[in-house]
């Protein structure tokens, strides 16, 4: 019996920065890998340049990733 998950990964551009990063949309980021900046939501200080859904399994006797 496996797990089969789905994470969704955004690709973020910090407008302060210009620097990429990625992010899971379900644990974003406070601050910016790279500046450290804070990412304010309000003040919009980030750009989300693509969604990807990622899709795995995982089996549970193993431990094994499977794409």
């Amino acid at each position: 019996m496996n797990s089969e998950i789905s994470i969704d990964v955004s690709k973020v551009e910090c407008l302060d920065c210009n620097n990429i990063f990625y992010e899971s949309t379900q644990d974003e980021l406070e601050n910016c890998p790279y500046c450290n900046t804070e990412i304010d939501y309000r003040k919009g200080n980030y750009k989300i340049l693509d969604v990807t859904s990622v899709d795995f399994e995982i089996d549970f006797k193993t431990g094994e990733i499977i794409r």
